[in-house]
C-alpha cells in the first residue's frame, strides 16, 4: 500500500496558528522518519486532519477509511507532537477516550 517515493512536494499545507509548512504528498506516500505526519483530506481550501503523529503507518487504512486523502509531512524534529494534536484535535488521535469536547 505504501508507495515508494521520498520526494517532498511543491504544495506546502498549513494547518495551525504558526507558521508551519507540511509538504502535502499522496496518502500511499512512504511515511518519512523522525517527521510529523497526518492524514488528511481537503475540502475547498481547508484541510481537515483526522491524525498526527509521529508513526503513522499503523492509522493508513483507518484513515482512508475515514476519507484521508493525503500525508502532510512536516520535517522539524523540534516541533511538539502533542501540541499539534491538541491544537487540531484530529479525531483518530482520540479513539477510544471518548471523543474531544
Amino acid at each position: 500500500m505504501w508507495g515508494v517515493s521520498r520526494t517532498a512536494s511543491a504544495e506546502k499545507a498549513y494547518l495551525t496558528s504558526r507558521a508551519l509548512a507540511f509538504d502535502v504528498r499522496s496518502v500511499d506516500a512512504r511515511p518519512v522518519r523522525d517527521t510529523v505526519q497526518a492524514f488528511a483530506y481537503r475540502s475547498g481550501a481547508e484541510w481537515h486532519v483526522l491524525y498526527v503523529g509521529r508513526r503513522v503507518q499503523h492509522k493508513i487504512d483507518t484513515a482512508i477509511g475515514y476519507g484521508a486523502t493525503h500525508l502532510l509531512v512536516l520535517e522539524d524534529p523540534t516541533v511538539d507532537e502533542a501540541g499539534l494534536i491538541d491544537e487540531l484535535k484530529p479525531p483518530l488521535n482520540d479513539l477510544g477516550r471518548g471523543g474531544w469536547r
